[in-house]
């Protein structure tokens, strides 16, 4: 409904928007652009870049195929009976914009994706304006973390299974808050991707953890404890897991610092050198550490990582994508489910031409083929890791129930959830995995997300 007055010629939103509407000439049947000034089509994505939904071709869970969105269309809000958000869209309401189709899809999850999608495109501006990457960066950037990537990803994950799991997106809207826990995993997704990747405009790992003093180039080797060459004998095995290769040369993209809050402080705060790895034969054997005063590795002394690590030999698994997937675990489950060697096992893959453990730096430098390959790589990590993370009196899922049936207010669930993705257990500091965390950081960006997509918090700070 908002796109008709485009056909009559209106010139403002979203009729100024390339590619975001197209009429259709009832006569012909025959779809029609959105007039737009030239102007107005500067750093636009291509008409290529825009989703498009067909129907027959929706990724049933295990597919292959992804998904593009419907549009933007609002639908209408309605509050559900004892639901802690205002402004969720009743799924009735939204799928009365469409023909609903038949499609092997699960009606429940194809239902969950209207709802989605509605949010999303209702609150995309000032989303992109206050989460993601500027509307101005170049598209092909590969540090560029854009809202259009970030729904076409969204869209493919949640129809993609990956070991029978898919991105969550809350339950059928005849519970009370059945959707609102689906939009609660969206915002928790996007608040931790943005403090670990989106805010530093980085889709590799940032050097952070200090050791005894000094920021060790060995970081690349694993940070807080976290041995990122060592395969996780909680979570995977030898079916998984990348071999390493020593002889393997990769370095990470530079940072470009994007958040107001880190910007402009001067050069002593800017990102470290970006990770590399090499053989010990490119550097004579041990790293040392980065100095901030003169912007270079000093190389002598030597200095250690957390997982005692003076070198970067076999060390090109560290975190990517916009939650820092990280180790060759999960690279080897990456390339397992979703790239070359599902393709060459017989399996659906989305990314049949990119072996992970062979080059896993495509994830952050394959923007011009691939360019939800970061946002897939995150999500990807939330799957496997996040939701389906179990330990002792963490259980994910459940506290994301407790969570938004408590009213959004036990601000306990998001320093978990910060401690899983930041060191890999939900109380940290985690045994033998030191050092702080930005916990104050995250859980204000996650109220941030939270209201951004309309739901009301009550994290006691505030009344609204």
């Amino acid at each position: 409904m908002h796109c008709i007055p485009c056909s009559s010629g209106q010139a403002w939103w979203p009729c100024n928007i390339a590619n975001e509407c197209y009429c259709k000439d009832v006569s012909t049947d025959k779809p029609t652009s959105s007039p737009v000034k030239k102007q107005d089509e500067t750093n636009r994505p291509s008409s290529s870049m825009m989703p498009t939904i067909d129907y027959q071709n929706i990724a049933r869970p295990g597919s292959s195929s992804g998904v593009g969105s419907s549009g933007g269309g609002s639908g209408g809000s309605s509050s559900s009976g004892g639901s802690p958000t205002t402004g969720i869209v009743d799924a009735q309401q939204q799928q009365q914009q469409y023909e609903i189709p038949k499609s092997s899809i699960d009606p429940q999850i194809l239902q969950g994706l209207y709802v989605m999608d509605a949010h999303l495109s209702a609150n995309k501006i000032v989303l992109t304006r206050e989460l993601l990457s500027s509307p101005g960066t170049i598209a092909d950037d590969d540090n560029n973390f854009s809202y259009i990537s970030f729904r076409n990803s969204l869209q493919t994950m949640i129809t993609t299974g990956i070991s029978n799991s898919t991105f969550y997106i809350g339950e059928s809207s005849n519970k009370v808050n059945g959707r609102v826990y689906g939009l609660v995993n969206i915002a928790t997704f996007l608040s931790q991707s943005y403090e670990s990747s989106i805010k530093y405009n980085s889709c590799d790992e940032i050097n952070m953890d200090v050791v005894d003093g000094y920021l060790p180039i060995s970081n690349a080797c694993g940070q807080y404890g976290i041995d990122y060459q060592t395969f996780d004998g909680n979570d995977c095995d030898r079916k998984y897991a990348c071999e390493v290769d020593f002889d393997m040369r990769m370095n990470a993209n530079e940072a470009t610092v994007s958040d107001s809050s880190t910007r402009n402080k001067g050069d002593n705060n800017d990102p470290p050198q970006p990770f590399y790895c090499a053989p010990k034969s490119d550097y004579g054997g041990s790293t040392g550490y980065w100095d901030y005063v003169s912007g270079t590795e000093i190389q002598s002394p030597a200095v250690v990582n957390s997982v005692n690590r003076k070198d970067v030999q076999g060390c090109c698994w560290w975190g990517r994508g916009s939650l820092s997937l990280r180790g060759t675990c999960s690279y080897g489950k990456l390339n397992y489910h979703l790239g070359k060697r599902a393709h060459d096992e017989g399996r659906p893959t989305l990314f049949p031409d990119i072996d992970f453990c062979a080059n896993p730096q495509s994830i952050c430098s394959n923007n011009g083929k691939y360019p939800e390959l970061k946002w897939i790589a995150g999500m990807f990590r939330w799957i496997t890791e996040i939701q389906v993370y179990n330990r002792g009196s963490f259980n994910y899922m459940q506290e994301l129930i407790n969570f938004v049936d408590g009213g959004l207010q036990d601000m306990s669930f998001i320093h978990g959830v910060s401690g899983i993705v930041t060191q890999g257990c939900h109380d940290p500091p985690c045994a033998n995995k030191g050092g702080e965390f930005n916990g104050a950081s995250r859980k204000a960006t996650f109220i941030k997300t939270l209201r951004i997509l309309g739901l009301k918090v009550n994290d006691g700070t505030s009344s609204q």
